[in-house]
């Protein structure tokens, strides 16, 4: 694809940066039945888009462009750092109390992120924000 720019390759997807947004692409399982996999991928793909649009006037995430059914999800690109990459130049103290939030905030909507690292953040430092990224393994409790 033309001006694609593959940002990292998870267990689950591999993400690009194509213009100004982000394409997760799930990836077939080949140690799964076919049936099995494809059914599988497309329930998490939906899932994850129905989890993020849900928190997306709770919490900051990212909007949601656009799904389909071969397993992948459009979405803003946040022009940020992810956190884990930036945690000693920031203030800690700050940052988790915008962290405790943000969880708190997605599990009174009964939802598990189901993947909560620093890695599935990203910090914008001019909003002074912490988005939560990757809800592919997110459920609600």
């Amino acid at each position: 694809m033309k001006n694609q720019k593959t940002l990292a390759q998870g267990a689950e997807a591999i993400i690009y940066k194509i213009r100004d947004k982000i394409v997760k692409d799930r990836i077939p399982k080949h140690y799964r039945i076919t049936e099995l996999d494809n059914k599988i991928r497309r329930s998490r793909t939906k899932s994850e888009a129905k989890i993020i649009n849900k928190l997306q006037n709770i919490i900051p995430v990212p909007k949601i462009l656009k799904t389909d059914e071969k397993q992948t999800i459009e979405m803003q690109f946040i022009k940020g750092e992810k956190l884990a990459d930036n945690l000693e130049k920031l203030d800690y103290k700050k940052i988790s109390k915008i962290i405790a939030e943000n969880i708190s905030k997605i599990h009174n909507q009964g939802i598990v992120h189901g993947d909560l690292t620093t890695s599935n953040m990203i910090y914008v430092e001019k909003d002074n924000k912490v988005y939560f990224i990757d809800f592919g393994l997110a459920f609600h409790s």
